[in-house]
């Protein structure tokens, strides 16, 4: 599995209503239809793609529109991300700080269940499980990219987005 074809499965899973659980349920029922091989690289693709959100700037999104974000919801809002498709990805690794004014109030953010679905369907199928790969998987960053922030910057750093979201 590619890039593109692990992209055509997120978008494929994703509906209208943004329902995560519907998502999730399509994503399992999509993958299913995959080799563990595949399934594999489909999680190693997600890993790498949740690493590569990991910022200062999208955790400050998070953080002041959730009025706080532990690491456990910032992988959650990060997976939330991911699920949104390539251009939302793309939008959020690009300029981070307007992803804010495309998310609407009351929007869940954070998906935590989706991080799962590839563990769970290569178990189903192999019996196995995912961390007998661990050595393919991307290492994890030290440190989130970018200008380390103090709760009480927020304000000055993200104005807009603290007026949108009642910060």
């Amino acid at each position: 599995m590619d890039e593109t074809e692990f992209w055509s499965i997120i978008d494929e899973s994703r509906n209208r209503e943004n329902n995560q659980t519907k998502q999730y349920e399509k994503l399992k029922l999509i993958l299913k239809n995959y080799s563990p091989d595949d399934i594999v690289s489909f999680d190693l693709i997600f890993t790498q793609k949740s690493n590569d959100l990991y910022n200062w700037d999208l955790w400050a999104i998070a953080y002041i529109i959730n009025k706080g974000c532990s690491d456990d919801s910032f992988t959650d809002f990060r997976n939330w991300i991911i699920s949104r498709g390539k251009d939302f990805f793309k939008k959020a690794l690009i300029h981070p700080k307007k992803l804010g004014e495309i998310i609407n109030i009351g929007e869940d953010i954070f998906f935590e269940e989706i991080y799962y679905v590839a563990g769970y369907l290569y178990e189903e199928k192999t019996g196995e499980d995912l961390i007998n790969f661990i050595d393919r998987y991307p290492k994890f960053p030290d440190e989130p990219e970018g200008e380390y922030w103090e709760e009480d910057d927020l304000e000055k750093l993200y104005p807009e987005l603290c007026k949108k979201f009642s910060w």
